[in-house]
């Protein structure tokens, strides 16, 4: 997660693009993201999601389906070369 980054961000991609104007900081949103919020917070118990009853870690324990790509991302940003011949 970024440093300083809001905590919800909501855009009009109509009318903005690029994603300049966080329109959550601005109250006049507040009543549609409130609803917006509650109706993700419904599908997500409705399907059982983990996050919503304060396991989300669970995400974080699966085993990697492949063991040679565990630690990866770190490897490659120490120089590693990811290419593999054979």
């Amino acid at each position: 997660m970024l440093r300083n980054a809001p905590q919800e961000e909501f855009f009009d991609l109509a009318h903005d693009r690029d994603c300049v104007k966080n329109l959550a900081l601005g109250a006049q949103s507040s009543s549609l993201l409130s609803a917006l919020r509650e109706q993700m917070h419904a599908e997500l118990r409705e399907q059982g999601d983990p996050r919503m009853e304060g396991k989300g870690a669970i995400f974080d324990e699966y085993p990697h389906a492949n063991k040679a790509n565990l630690g990866f991302y770190e490897r490659f940003m120490a120089g590693e070369n990811s290419r593999r011949t054979g």
